[in-house]
């Protein structure tokens, strides 16, 4: 039976924030079909990245780790910052 694949950690940073692809690609700066591609795990530029990265408010190597070990820590990372309301505040 084959494994089902993980959530890619941009993927994961966005649902915490409760944020939906559209919403998330307007804050980002990015095209929504943008934000799709690099969920299935397509490789960003560099400035596509800086921009996704600095609207999560993590950095690029977290929002896009090297290898699967990465990504494992990377999870946890994503997931632990804190959830953002449709004004770009913390909720508590």
């Amino acid at each position: 039976m084959q494994e089902a694949a993980s959530p890619h950690p941009l993927a994961l940073a966005r649902y915490s924030r409760g944020l939906t692809q559209h919403q998330f690609a307007q804050r980002a700066h990015v095209a929504r079909e943008t934000i799709s591609r690099l969920e299935r795990g397509a490789t960003p530029q560099l400035t596509t990245a800086q921009s996704i990265a600095s609207a999560l408010g993590l950095s690029v190597e977290v929002v896009f780790p090297k290898n699967d070990e990465d990504a494992v820590t990377t999870r946890r990372l994503v997931t632990a910052s804190p959830r953002q309301g449709r004004h770009g505040r913390d909720e508590e």
